[in-house]
């Protein structure tokens, strides 16, 4: 025949098959034969034989029998005639593996599937072999089908392991060339777990993963076959020991003491914080001991007292660590989506229980005991921002602010003034005071007035013209009146600060920056006249709009520092830690107010955030 007649049709056959016949041709010295291989479907699978041979065309090979299903080691038989009869004359590999040959006669020979051979993705898919057979010199090359028994698995729900401990699955027919254990975590992380050895009815493996179930599903692969296996093996919760308990500061780090963390590697380790989303970072660990540290943001709420739950595999460890943080700032509240201005202009009011702060044209209620932000009152009458001037509290309990459009040196008038009613979330502007004083040296307040003193005006010819002017407002017929008294304070540039302790009214900032001091005055209500009872070291200017009272002490809030001033010896202290590195979150020193004993702050952006005096040093 011609070797164009030549057919050549890949299929997959059954595991015994009838050779129809063949066919040859000589080119040279070799002989080239193809075998149609018919199955109960027809010819659907044949394959050309090439063989050396310079006489005699050599054995014919009929047919090959094996069991249906088959496994390293087993038996097959070669069947066909002119087989020679000498043992020494084969030789027969699988997939490149010699196998051993018995039996052999005239009519075929058996052979035995090597222990071990390579399975690569045409074996997974299509269920092809390679085999060669050579008998005295004459080669037969053919692909052939076997169908391998699957993998059977012994599963033990019982078996509990720890991140140290090598884990064991065991079973039947589990041999291959190569075995891969694989785990997916939820999040969509894969990890490839070390196999350290295996055998027909073992395999030994370690859980180098960051597992996030205690019974998680592996996926072994096995002679290229993929198996799920479920609950073939637990971890052991973590645990710590109990009655641990530190004083830290975010960004410091603790070592806790326990047991069953993930040694391999410090970051697949998880912690919880009693549902709280806090951000930590872990140093090292070992069988024994995990360093952590929180990490403070602008952007999460860190309370002061935490407990703090090792979680790996899912599961929190039973007992906590009690953990106390001694910042003087933590993280409060983000009032994203609730402010509607990035940055705040104005100061806060506390209220008993809450407070309200007031950010260029709105004001929000803020309560700490429910960690809430409210938009209450949007200024939409006005051109004016609401409390770029000032900010005070009467005890009325009535809250009035004052404000200028713009910068405060464009303008030539005095601000608009505004009163605010907490009881029923009304907001009023206030007649205009008939004065030209764009910025006043003290604003305060008392149950039927409102007073406006000193500052200073902007003339075209003078520029900065100090004003020694006293106004007051009667909240009753709503009408200013000029006071005939003249204030005699001297720095017009510098406002003074006015608060409420022990029903009397004071007011607090420095009286002349030449002499470079700061004084405390006390308000004589039928006199209308201040007089100093108090004077301080400090040299800076107040810039918080109120003054928290925490107790007996104020807080006072400068560029570059916070005084405690004790109200009834009127000591003073320096407050030493705000600003130790890690250990202050940037806040308005503008816009604080002290409630139950905390006082509160924002900052650029939509942060609330926390300073607790009883974790000031001096």
């Amino acid at each position: 025949m011609e070797k164009d007649d030549v057919v050549s049709q890949k299929g997959k056959p059954s595991a015994s098959f009838e050779l129809k016949g063949t066919h040859s041709m000589k080119l040279g010295e070799k002989y080239w034969v193809a075998a149609f291989i018919k199955t109960s479907k027809g010819i659907v699978y044949s394959k050309v034989i090439d063989f050396v041979s310079k006489g005699s065309l050599g054995f014919l090979f009929s047919e090959i029998v094996a069991p249906p299903t088959v496994f390293f080691g087993d038996t097959l038989e070669v069947r066909g005639s002119n087989f020679s009869k000498i043992p020494g004359n084969y030789r027969v590999t699988v997939q490149g593996v010699p196998a051993k040959v018995l039996e052999v006669s005239g009519l075929g020979f058996k052979f035995v599937l090597p222990d071990i051979f390579p399975i690569g993705e045409k074996q997974v898919t299509q269920g092809l072999y390679v085999f060669e057979i050579s008998v005295a010199g004459k080669v037969l090359e053919l692909e052939y089908p076997l169908n391998f028994r699957q993998a059977n698995f012994k599963i033990d729900p019982n078996q509990v392991v720890n991140y140290e401990d090598t884990l064991v699955i065991e079973g039947s027919y589990l041999s291959s060339e190569s075995i891969e254990v694989k785990y997916f975590a939820e999040n969509g992380n894969e990890y490839k777990l070390p196999v350290v050895d295996f055998s027909s009815s073992k395999i030994r493996f370690r859980p180098l993963a960051k597992f996030q179930e205690s019974n998680p599903e592996i996926k072994v692969t096995i002679r290229g076959k993929k198996y799920i296996l479920s609950n073939s093996f637990k971890l052991k919760a973590p645990e710590v020991d109990s009655g641990q308990a530190f004083l830290r500061k975010t960004f410091e780090w603790t070592s806790l003491k326990g047991k069953n963390f993930n040694i391999h590697y410090p970051e697949w380790n998880s912690l919880s914080f009693g549902g709280l989303d806090l951000n930590y970072e872990i140093l090292n660990v070992s069988p024994t001991n995990l360093t952590f540290r929180v990490l403070a943001g602008n952007d999460l709420y860190i309370p002061r007292n935490i407990e703090v739950y090792p979680n790996n595999s899912g599961k929190n460890s039973i007992n906590s660590v009690k953990l106390t943080f001694t910042d003087p700032v933590l993280p409060f509240l983000n009032a994203e989506g609730i402010f509607k201005e990035d940055y705040g202009i104005g100061g806060g009011v506390p209220m008993g229980d809450y407070g309200y702060f007031f950010r260029v044209n709105s004001i929000y209620k803020f309560t700490p005991g429910t960690r809430k932000m409210e938009l209450i009152v949007e200024n939409k009458n006005s051109d004016a921002l609401l409390a770029n001037i000032f900010t005070l509290k009467s005890p009325n309990g009535k809250i009035y602010s004052g404000g200028h459009a713009d910068n405060v040196f464009f303008y030539q008038s005095s601000p608009e003034m505004f009163e605010f009613d907490p009881s029923n979330n009304t907001l009023v502007k206030l007649p205009k005071i008939p004065s030209d004083v764009i910025q006043p040296l003290s604003v305060y307040a008392t149950n039927k007035y409102l007073y406006y003193e000193g500052g200073f005006k902007i003339t075209p010819a003078q520029g900065y013209v100090e004003v020694n002017e006293r106004w007051r407002y009667e909240f009753s017929t709503k009408t200013w009146k000029k006071l005939a008294s003249q204030t005699e304070i001297k720095d017009y540039s510098l406002r003074l600060k006015s608060f409420w302790y022990k029903g009397k009214l004071y007011q607090i900032g420095v009286e002349n920056r030449e002499e470079n001091f700061i004084v405390l005055q006390e308000f004589d209500q039928l006199k209308e006249t201040w007089v100093t009872v108090a004077s301080f070291s400090n040299q800076d200017p107040i810039e918080s709009e109120v003054i928290p009272i925490i107790g007996n002490e104020a807080f006072l809030f400068t560029p570059t520092r916070v005084i405690k001033i004790n109200l009834d010896s009127f000591s003073e202290s320096v407050v030493q830690n705000i600003g130790e590195e890690h250990s202050m979150l940037w806040f308005s020193t503008m816009s604080v107010l002290g409630i139950n004993g905390k006082i509160y702050s924002t900052n650029i952006g939509f942060q609330v955030l926390e300073l607790d005096p009883a974790y000031f040093t001096y």
